[in-house]
């Protein structure tokens, strides 16, 4: 959706005018020929991307004497690799295909793998001030990144740092994402 809104909005802005001022050919503009023309623009590696499974959970709890809990939790594909530890009924997770067979993170006996998993605690002199987690795999570390900065270096309360936009590398491109905002969750 993203591609066609930009070439939608390129048509527009070299098209589209005051009808009183500029001829325009609306029948080829709406039209099923012109779409699939500009259809043909967008390179193949963009409309055959895969959406990547939600698999990941994040929760903060405080209590009234100030003990907080940062967690997350995530099988990185659905159902993990479908093994269950049957004394506890929990699923394994995928981190370990993150393992490689050279390098620093290559495969060893009892070795844990690099991943992204992350629940942070944001500490000033005060003490925990903030809980902080985020989905979306490699683009976490980036988020927590950002939402520190926005606190940190631009003096954004935690609601404005939520909810400002972030700017995002996925190795090969930059995406931006509006943060949505949560109508029915109480701002205090």
């Amino acid at each position: 959706m993203t591609e066609v809104a930009k070439l939608a909005y390129r048509e527009r802005d070299n098209q589209l005018s005051d009808p009183r001022f500029t001829n325009i050919d609306l029948a080829k503009f709406i039209s099923k020929s012109f779409a699939q023309e500009l259809l043909k623009e967008i390179p193949q590696s963009l409309i055959n991307m895969k959406l990547s499974n939600g698999d990941t959970t994040y929760f903060a709890i405080a209590d009234k004497d100030g003990n907080i809990v940062s967690a997350i939790q995530s099988l990185f594909h659905p159902f993990g690799p479908r093994i269950v530890v049957k004394s506890l009924g929990t699923p394994l997770n995928n981190r370990g295909s993150y393992f490689k067979f050279e390098g620093p993170n290559k495969l060893e006996p009892r070795k844990r793998s690099l991943h992204t998993l992350s629940a942070l605690l944001l500490e000033d002199d005060e003490g925990v001030f903030a809980a902080l987690g985020a989905s979306d795999g490699d683009f976490r570390p980036q988020q927590h990144a950002l939402f520190v900065s926005n606190m940190v270096d631009y003096e954004m309360s935690i609601w404005e740092a939520l909810e400002a936009p972030r700017f995002l590398w996925d190795g090969e491109k930059y995406l931006s994402k509006k943060a949505t905002k949560f109508p029915t969750m109480k701002y205090t």
